[in-house]
């Protein structure tokens, strides 16, 4: 595997002193240090980073994780199928290839990356040898690509079970791949990573692809281990693991997915930079906000002008591009209406309390982006409702009222139904804003309140 050389790593060989007591002992050290150095000095081969790190260990220097912020920009295609064929033509080389989707000018393209690298300078190495090597035809300055964020999903303790979570994210075409770490005591772990970014914006369409397929990961910062650990023994409940290649990476064959076509179409050319303005987000920002518990709190009016309001509690479950929201809330309102019949005048006044259960399809709603969604929506619960009517010339509604006129009231409850449509604009990823007109309609409303009861409701809605 190609191990990238820095002078850290160089200037980790010593020279042994020759005043030792054990004079042999000493110039053997000395004569392995002489092997080492000038196989640093020539450099370009990459390779001197193994025997320098080799060097580290037998001088027992605990193993270190390094951050992997670099690749190297193979070429990029706009099938998956045919980055797929390309990872598994170039499986054989002594480096590691992996798949990044992308989206450039509103197209996606599946980007074929080269080596996981520390530094820049590592990266334009191995993009020296590549096309030594016949992969690319030449090294442009885009194709040393940072790509020291990625998606992380897991940290397992065994090499097989990274390898099978590797497989299972395959399965619902996730390009996921494995790399080795180090424990808090220094032994191995493994991490399960997808994809290579240098921002969170550029990073859209895979987030996009794990949302879909339902997955949860954390969008990182890429650390692995550069170098190969001391054998040890396997656990007992654990079969024998094959040893981890030198570069810390677990190599996992990739199927072609039947539904691909076979063909190849010819790699096409990412455009230059510029497309992607947004700044990333922290390292350890959170995708698990697909799904979640939230507040929503509104108020509005009905068609009379009567004050209505709501408080629901919420949970959104992600569904790729939209989302499905069920909410318990508590709805209520005081309506007023006034009617005139030959020399009388009404005047009616209905409070409504409302408990309901309100399942909601968010259209264009995602967690991940900002902009405009659209809400439809239907509900059950329990209507109570308390309607009063009075009349300061008509004597005969009832219950006598001071200074002249009468009054009659009934309280009451009943089930009833929701219909819920609206338009909302989300901001981030924990408010939103939505305009509803929950309609109610009670099946058995108490005296001649109305039966069908249109609001109208401006909400503000919080995700915890």
């Amino acid at each position: 595997m190609i191990v990238p050389l820095n002078q850290r790593q160089i200037g980790s060989v010593s020279t042994p002193s020759l005043q030792s007591s054990n004079l042999s002992e000493s110039v053997k050290n000395m004569t392995k240090a002489l092997r080492i150095a000038p196989a640093c000095a020539v450099a370009a081969t990459l390779l001197c980073a193994e025997l320098a790190d080799a060097q580290g260990r037998v001088s027992g220097e605990r193993p270190v994780e390094a951050s992997l912020s670099y690749s190297v920009a193979v070429a990029s295609y706009r099938s998956y199928g045919d980055a797929l064929n390309r990872t598994r033509e170039l499986a054989s080389l002594d480096t590691r290839f992996y798949i990044a989707p992308v989206q450039v000018k509103g197209k996606t393209y599946y980007r074929v990356l080269a080596g996981l690298l520390e530094e820049r300078d590592d990266a334009q190495l191995l993009a020296q040898r590549l096309v030594q090597m016949g992969v690319k035809q030449k090294v442009n300055s885009w194709d040393i690509r940072p790509s020291g964020l990625a998606f992380r999903f897991a940290t397992y303790g065994f090499e097989s079970e990274a390898n099978g979570a590797v497989m299972r994210l395959r399965d619902s075409r996730i390009p996921a791949y494995a790399l080795t770490g180090v424990s808090d005591d220094g032994s191995a772990i493994y991490y399960v990573y997808a994809g290579g970014y240098e921002t969170r914006a550029e990073a859209g369409v895979l987030e996009n692809q794990i949302m879909q397929a339902g997955l949860q990961a954390e969008f990182v910062e890429r650390v692995g281990y550069l170098g190969e650990f001391p054998e040890v023994v396997a656990e007992a409940d654990e079969p024998d693991q094959p040893a981890i290649p030198p570069a810390a990476v677990v190599p996992v064959a990739v199927p072609v997915a039947e539904d691909e076509p076979v063909a190849r179409d010819e790699p096409v050319a990412d455009p230059q930079p510029g497309g992607f303005a947004e700044e990333p987000e922290p390292a350890a920002a959170r995708l698990g906000k697909a799904d979640g518990v939230g507040l929503r709190l509104g108020v509005g009016t009905d068609v009379s002008g009567g004050l209505a309001y709501g408080v629901e509690l919420t949970y959104t479950k992600g569904l790729g591009g939209s989302s499905f929201e069920l909410s318990l809330g508590g709805f209520g309102g005081r309506f007023n209406e006034t009617t005139v019949e030959a020399i009388h005048t009404y005047e009616e006044q209905t409070d409504i309390l409302v408990i309901a259960v309100l399942a909601n399809y968010l259209l264009l709603y995602s967690p991940q982006k900002s902009g405009a969604y659209f809400v439809a929506g239907v509900g059950v619960g329990a209507i109570f409702v308390e309607w009063e009517e009075r009349s300061l010339t008509d004597t005969s509604l009832g219950t006598p009222l001071p200074g002249g006129g009468s009054m009659q009231s009934e309280d009451g409850s009943s089930a009833g139904s929701i219909v819920n449509l609206g338009v909302g604009f989300r901001f981030s990823q924990t408010f939103d804003i939505r305009g509803q007109v929950p309609t109610f309609f009670i099946f058995s409303a108490p005296g001649e309140a109305s039966s069908v009861v249109p609001t109208f409701t401006v909400s503000l809605g919080f995700r915890f």
